[in-house]
């Protein structure tokens, strides 16, 4: 949607966001780039992925959003790839605790692993059965729950319900943001981390709030502030 100051497209958006959602889609609306880009509390590296950083606040927020305008929706959905899309996401003790905060156990701490019990007289080993405890669906509710009351695990929840929903087929999916062209504006994130100098803003590629959204249209803003495009990854 593109127009000059004033000419309407926010309510152009609004009403989209509507419309979608009466005919059934879910839609991950963000009605307020600007403040996105600048107001996330603080920002922190991500702990499991290498040049990723998190904006926990915000993903908390979204997090509580998504599931108060779509928790019905959602009814029945469960995390794709399960605990193991969690594992790429979270470190070990992340997901251990997790997982004790969801009511499971990861399989990192030997639980749920299974045991070996020996045959007895002439069946001997030959009847040693292994037991292995599958862990259960994790619903995106569930998941949207936690992420929407504890900063820890928010920006990982929220990149993996938003690439699960971006992945399936079941309901329509999408997504609205509003003063998209901000993101490439100057950024407002900095990190020694990133920069020892603290010189350079992080690209909002590099910040997984953002990252999912702008891979599926495919831009990129590169380290020397670039703009390029990139393979997208659609939304089915």
């Amino acid at each position: 949607v593109r127009g000059e100051k004033g000419t309407g497209k926010t309510a152009t958006l609004a009403t989209i966001v509507a419309s979608a959602r009466l005919s059934g889609h879910i839609v991950l609306y963000l009605p307020d780039g600007d403040r996105l880009r600048k107001n996330g509390f603080y920002i922190v590296p991500n702990e499991k992925r290498e040049g990723v950083y998190d904006l926990p606040m915000l993903a908390q927020e979204i997090c509580g959003e998504l599931l108060e305008s779509h928790g019905r929706d959602m009814d029945g959905m469960v995390l794709e790839g399960g605990e193991g899309c969690l594992a790429e996401l979270m470190t070990k003790s992340q997901l251990r605790e997790f997982m004790k905060a969801i009511g499971g156990n990861s399989g990192d701490d030997g639980k749920g692993k299974g045991t070996k019990s020996k045959g007895k007289g002439n069946k001997g080993a030959e009847e040693a059965s292994t037991d292995v405890t599958t862990p259960p669906p994790l619903s995106l509710n569930d998941l949207l729950k936690i992420g929407s009351e504890d900063p820890e695990f928010s920006s990982a929840i929220y990149t993996a319900v938003v690439q699960t929903l971006t992945n399936q087929s079941q309901t329509p999916f999408t997504i609205v943001m509003d003063e998209f062209n901000c993101y490439f504006d100057r950024g407002h994130y900095f990190h020694q981390e990133y920069d020892y100098n603290v010189v350079r803003t992080i690209p909002p590629n590099r910040i997984s709030l953002f990252k999912p959204l702008l891979t599926a249209i495919g831009l990129e803003k590169d380290d020397d502030g670039t703009i390029r495009s990139v393979e997208p990854k659609p939304i089915r």
